[in-house]
């Protein structure tokens, strides 16, 4: 895969679209779409998706820890308003209740 291809590649993985993607790398679209038409890319682009999707599944995994502990402080604040309070309140027990599904 030639350097143009592969940052188109990677711009693709990291854009809403496909013409944004064109847009900020400058491939010509011809170009783009005959690149995505290649079987060799688009297993490439397959596995960037998912290295993107794995990475940004560790960081939110990584964050879990912290939501628990800002909404429960939330929760736990009596000087907050209550209708903060329990909407904390509502989000841990939503969440607790979709793990256990």
């Amino acid at each position: 895969m030639t350097a143009k291809a592969r940052r188109f590649l990677t711009t693709l993985v990291n854009s809403a679209t496909i013409s944004e993607a064109i847009r900020t790398t400058g491939v010509a679209e011809a170009t783009a779409y005959r690149w995505l038409r290649d079987e060799d890319f688009k297993a490439e682009l397959r596995q960037a998706r998912r290295e993107a999707l794995t990475a940004a599944t560790t960081k939110l995994t990584a964050a879990t820890g912290t939501a628990v502990d800002v909404l429960t402080a939330i929760m736990s604040d009596t000087e907050a308003p209550d209708s903060t309070r329990v909407q904390a309140a509502r989000t841990l027990l939503s969440v607790a209740y979709d793990a256990v599904q």
